[in-house]
């Protein structure tokens, strides 16, 4: 089964059994998403090309605003609403039922966290780490949006 680790805890995904799936499937739980990516990730491309790095390297996945897509289209969101500063661009959607879809993008950055400490450049270099943005704090932003999505 996957997992996850987020802020110290712990989870095990599971596959639920047919009658829970039937339940899942009646009775959608819907969340808000707030999505951050570097548009130059070699790791997990924008656009869903080819890896060029990582363990992953050659795979090819969803590109982001296709993901996101389905996400408007299951929760009926209306069309983003887009703002660029600098070399940030935030796009959101307040979509039925209070939940909200947003996606910020970096212009340049890399697979990194944003606004995390810059790593000596040898140790960095030495495995193929990609320098953390400093256009955007997204402990910062995370918070702010855990803050306002309370269930």
């Amino acid at each position: 089964m996957p997992s996850f680790r987020f802020g110290g805890e712990s989870r095990t995904i599971g596959i639920p059994r047919r009658e829970q799936r039937a339940r899942f499937r009646d009775e959608p739980r819907k969340i808000s998403v707030l999505h951050i990516h570097g548009e130059a990730d070699a790791n997990v491309p924008f656009d869903g090309s080819a890896t060029t790095k990582g363990t992953a390297a050659g795979t090819v996945r969803m590109s982001v605003p296709t993901a996101l897509e389905r996400f408007r289209t299951a929760a009926k969101c209306p069309a983003p609403t887009t703002s660029t500063t600098g070399p940030v661009t935030r796009q959101s959607s307040a979509c039925p039922g209070g939940v909200d879809l947003n996606l910020i993008t970096i212009a340049s950055a890399g697979h990194q966290w944003p606004g995390s400490p810059v790593q000596p450049t040898a140790a960095a270099a030495a495995i193929g780490v990609d320098p953390p943005s400093q256009a955007l704090d997204a402990t910062a932003q995370l918070w702010d949006f855990f803050a306002a999505h309370r269930r």
